[in-house]
């Protein structure tokens, strides 16, 4: 017996009338795989729902913790420029304590000129720049005299012993910490006052000296003095005669 049309409409108007007829048809129509499917979709937008506000929360937790790293990368800035400053105020501060240590230890020498080379020289004095200055001019160089200037302090003196020149110059460089340069300055400005024809002895005097120092002193003729102490006066002065 053909199924017709009207059979077809007539099943159906039964099945609207019979949701549990649907269901046993959908049943024996669909396969188990088919039938879970529905289910299966739910899970998987219901499993979608949860990733994307999982995602939504991890998304907001790193703009919590990126607004964080903002926030301390800004804090440690600040304070690597408070650091520098620091710095930079700690530098300014040494330097005007070393030029302040520098100062008091000219005085100090300028002070106890006569007691430190009383030994040596007699009626010891302070050299007045300026009026040396004025002698010097038509003897050096600008340059020459400018350096000659640069020394801490020029002294003169007259030596106790017939021989030799009956008045001499000492160029002194003073420093915390005598080293090879102090040498080297003190003889270089000695030398070109005997240039100009002053008999000048070189002498670096600090509290301290380094071993450079020592040993440069004793290559270019220059004495060391050290807490009153003067190491190498007669080699210096030797040094100087030859060229007197």
């Amino acid at each position: 017996m053909p199924f017709e049309l009207r059979d077809f409409q007539d099943l159906v108007r039964l099945l609207r009338e019979h949701p549990d007829w649907r269901e046993e048809l959908r049943a024996l129509i669909l396969t188990q795989e088919l039938l879970t499917l529905p289910g299966l979709v739910r899970e998987l937008a219901e499993g979608q729902q949860r990733l994307a506000e999982t995602v939504a929360q991890l998304t907001a937790g790193l703009d919590q913790l990126t607004a964080r790293v903002d926030q301390l990368t800004a804090t440690v800035a600040r304070l690597a420029e408070g650091q520098e400053r620091q710095g930079q105020r700690l530098d300014r501060l040494m330097e005007q304590m070393g030029e302040m240590r520098g100062w008091a230890l000219e005085q100090r020498y300028r002070t106890y000129a006569p007691a430190y080379f009383g030994r040596f020289l007699r009626k010891v004095q302070l050299v007045h720049i300026g009026r040396l200055a004025d002698a010097l001019r038509e003897r050096l160089g600008e340059g020459e005299l400018a350096e000659v200037l640069l020394a801490d302090l020029i002294l003169t003196g007259r030596l106790p012993a017939p021989t030799g020149p009956s008045a001499i110059w000492v160029v002194l460089e003073v420093s915390a910490t005598v080293d090879r340069r102090d040498v080297e300055r003190a003889q270089r400005r000695a030398a070109l006052l005997r240039q100009a024809r002053y008999p000048a002895v070189a002498v670096a005097a600090g509290p301290a000296a380094t071993a450079g120092a020592y040993g440069a002193a004793s290559e270019l003729g220059v004495a060391v003095l050290l807490d009153g102490r003067i190491d190498g006066w007669q080699e210096a002065l030797d040094h100087m005669l030859p060229e007197a």
